[in-house]
């Protein structure tokens, strides 16, 4: 029995039953749970040969077996996404002009132009270079409706026509309490202002509006 014990309290020391030191065979990550003897990593891999490793192996190409497949290679109309930035096709090279759309209205800007594969325009294009300002999908030449505040470049002309028309441009005129027209309570406000108009001649019929325009 007294055999047994000693066995038991060696093996529970570290120790086998023969009395020899047990010594991990990784000193190095005793205590922490990490192996630090893998140093292995992953080896960069080219398989194109276009100067690009895959992004399986640590590289930026998102296609590793087309040699016209990288970060910045040219764009062109063959289906691929040629410089992996996630889109089809988008401004190539070898496409046809179209205007750019920004605000997506449907009216191009005539000062800026885009390449597609065609015959339809690309994402962001237009066929019409019609659009008088391409950062306000309100802003286009079939516009219809009156704003009170501007498209964003300080004019109010929504529909494009070069002409900023109030909805609201005529003075009002009281007659005692009979009304002769509708209009502003003095001089017409500037397109966004906020003045008195007069709706009736009686009591209550004045009330303040802000001036709106196209």
């Amino acid at each position: 029995m007294r055999a047994i014990l000693t066995i038991f309290a060696l093996s529970f020391a570290g120790c086998t039953a023969h009395g020899t030191l047990r010594v991990p065979d990784d000193t190095s990550a005793v205590g922490t749970g990490v192996d630090t003897a893998d140093t292995d990593s992953v080896t960069p891999v080219d398989a194109d040969g276009d100067g690009h490793a895959s992004i399986a192996t640590g590289g930026d190409d998102c296609d590793d077996h087309d040699p016209t497949v990288y970060p910045g290679a040219p764009e062109k109309c063959d289906g691929k996404d040629n410089d992996c930035n996630g889109e089809v096709d988008d401004n190539p090279i070898d496409g046809q002009p179209f205007y750019a759309d920004a605000d997506g209205d449907g009216y191009g800007d005539p000062n800026t132009i885009v390449y597609g594969c065609g015959p339809l325009p690309p994402k962001g294009g237009a066929t019409n270079d019609l659009d008088c300002y391409d950062a306000n999908k309100d802003a286009h030449p079939t516009q219809a409706e009156y704003f009170v505040v501007d498209r964003g470049d300080g004019s109010f002309d929504y529909n494009c026509d070069g002409v900023v028309e109030p909805l609201r441009p005529t003075r009002g005129k009281c007659n005692g309490e009979t009304l002769v027209q509708q209009g502003w309570d003095g001089p017409v406000p500037d397109c966004g202002k906020s003045e008195t108009y007069i709706y009736s001649c009686k009591p209550g019929g004045l009330l303040k509006e802000t001036q709106s325009c196209q």
